[in-house]
């Protein structure tokens, strides 16, 4: 509903040459009403039955009417002009991250959890981020007797060592030789030297830095594994004829 000025113009007939006369006037209208419009993406449809009002009180053709009415109907097309209308989107919030999704030393393990967040390329780190010593088992690296020459399966495992260190270039080991309780304490002492430089050798030659490498030493007969009689040939124990790789940090 609304209300408005409306101008209107009407013509009468006169009793005389003058004819038709001609009026111009304004007054206040009125207008009350329903439509429906619908949407048809771009361009909209719009209906509308109203009842118009015009306070025309001064006509001539009728001079006892005060206001004057009539019935609208309607239909026709919306075009919105200019851009199509868009729906804002709110920017993502921010999260900041926190002490789970940092990883400050780049050992794998999370600042929250990083009991040691200091911790240098190369180590092998444990579930709270410290560095976890590496023991490298070398048994079955076993000799012959009276020999030191490498087994063709103790070459085997000293692959794997050889592999384990290179992927872990902080460890230092020291290569140890050692002989079984048979022979003189002197010969033995020199061949659990040939023992551990044969695996000293074997490991340079396959990418093992020297400088990680303490030795080669030979500790004879003095730290036997299995205690064994000196007499010939229980003293042949295979357990005994053996290297160690041993962890110095």
């Amino acid at each position: 509903m609304g209300l408005g000025y409306q101008r209107s113009e009407e013509e009468y007939l006169l009793p005389s040459l003058l004819s038709p006369g001609n009026r111009k006037d304004g007054n206040l209208a009125a207008k009350v009403g329903v439509g429906i419009q619908g949407d048809l993406g771009r361009v909209g449809i719009r209906t509308e039955l109203a009842y118009r009002a015009d306070f025309d009180d001064s006509s001539v053709a009728a001079p006892k009417e005060d206001w004057f009415g009539d019935v609208l109907a309607s239909v026709g097309i919306v075009i919105p002009l200019g851009p199509e209308p868009t729906v804002a989107v709110a920017p993502a919030p921010v999260v900041e991250a926190g002490c789970a999704d940092k990883d400050d030393d780049g050992d794998g393990v999370n600042n929250c959890d990083d009991k040691c967040p200091g911790s240098q390329a190369g180590q092998t780190i444990g579930p709270d981020g410290c560095p976890v010593p590496v023991s490298i088992d070398l048994k079955g690296v076993n000799f012959d007797f009276d020999k030191a020459t490498l087994r063709p399966d103790s070459v085997a495992i000293l692959n794997e060592a050889a592999e384990i260190l290179k992927r872990n270039p902080s460890l230092r080991v020291e290569v140890a030789g050692h002989t079984d309780l048979c022979g003189k304490d002197a010969y033995n002492q020199k061949l659990s030297e040939r023992r551990a430089k044969a695996v000293y050798d074997f490991l340079t030659s396959n990418g093992v830095d020297a400088g990680r490498l303490a030795g080669p030493i030979g500790y004879g007969e003095s730290r036997p594994l299995e205690s064994t009689p000196q007499t010939f040939p229980a003293c042949k124990s295979e357990k005994n004829r053996r290297t160690e790789l041993n962890a110095q940090n």
